[in-house]
């Protein structure tokens, strides 16, 4: 975590901001991110997304290779279901990928749909009046 821990600080150097500000910046309280550089309490996974956002880094230089993710059913740890932090995260970030290509192409059918829709909808209209021009003419 040292390395995590020193492009935190650097990058706090570099905003000019003080732990607090950081802290507020992860949700947590001046204190909680002091424990972090201080490496006194271990920093959660979820963070690493964001940590790497603040550091202006890709989270593969943020996840430790070594960081590893236990499993946890009611609270209750699962013997030999310890997964890598990173694989996990790459796992997780390809499903969102395809689940937002899926959505996209969703979208793209309901779009179409739309537009057909109200090309049906303007030739209604346009039948609606043409019948009515016919019966004022008769």
């Amino acid at each position: 975590m040292k390395n995590v821990v020193e492009k935190l600080e650097k990058r706090r150097a570099e905003l000019n901001i003080s732990q607090a500000e950081m802290g507020k910046f992860f949700e947590i309280c001046q204190s909680a991110y002091n424990n972090w550089i201080n490496e006194r309490s271990l920093i959660k996974t979820k963070y690493f997304p964001m940590i790497a956002q603040v550091c202006q880094t890709e989270i593969e230089k943020v996840i430790p290779l070594s960081a590893t993710v236990k499993m946890f059913v009611n609270n209750v740890e699962q013997e030999g279901e310890t997964l890598s932090a990173l694989q996990l995260y790459e796992d997780f970030t390809q499903d969102l990928r395809q689940e937002n290509k899926m959505l996209k192409l969703e979208n793209t059918k309901q779009a179409k749909t739309i537009v057909a829709l109200n090309d049906e909808i303007t030739k209604l209209h346009q039948d609606l009046k043409d019948l009515r021009d016919g019966f004022a003419l008769a």
